[in-house]
């Protein structure tokens, strides 16, 4: 798998390895290609059931069942 490793520039006495350079990344984007697909896969096979839906109440059933609250107390 060491297909770039081999690349290098020499300027002076100084050696660029930019083949190993390359080779890293391309290894890199494998690695995390792999785990996006891993995890990808696993947040389908762990998805969670919808819950219940809660029941919107409108503004007169919420004032209806105030109005009930305060008869209670003020009868009390």
């Amino acid at each position: 798998m060491f297909i770039f490793s081999n690349n290098a520039k020499h300027l002076a006495e100084v050696s660029l390895n930019y083949g190993i350079f390359i080779q890293n990344i391309i290894e890199f984007l494998i690695i995390a290609f792999s785990i996006f697909l891993m995890v990808k896969t696993m947040n389908k096979l762990t998805r969670k059931k919808p819950k219940e839906e809660v029941k919107k109440k409108t503004q007169e059933e919420i004032f209806t069942e105030i109005k009930d609250i305060l008869k209670e107390i003020k009868e009390k």
